[in-house]
């Protein structure tokens, strides 16, 4: 993220920020809870982020025996999110 970022800054001169809100081994529950939340409460306060990047959902893959899990707890967050075959 840190490269894309100062690619932004130097194509438009202006400052840029990247927050990392990952969590090592968060799943799907742990985003929608915890992570996402805090992109709101920290845009009422800085303002708007240049760039918003999220991996989600790769340890429900890893760590769950039922896959369709993680689409059914992604959707409570991201209605109308369809897990592609």
């Amino acid at each position: 993220m840190g490269v894309v970022i100062e690619q932004l800054r130097a194509e438009t001169g202006e400052p840029r920020r990247a927050i990392n809100l990952g969590e090592t081994g968060a799943k799907v529950g742990d985003a929608v809870e915890r992570q996402l939340p805090l992109v709101e409460q920290i845009t009422e306060v800085l303002g708007p982020p240049s760039l918003v990047t999220a991996s989600i959902g790769t340890n429900d893959v890893m760590f769950t025996l039922k896959p369709r899990g993680p689409a059914a707890r992604w959707q409570r967050w991201q209605p109308g999110f369809r897990l592609s075959r």
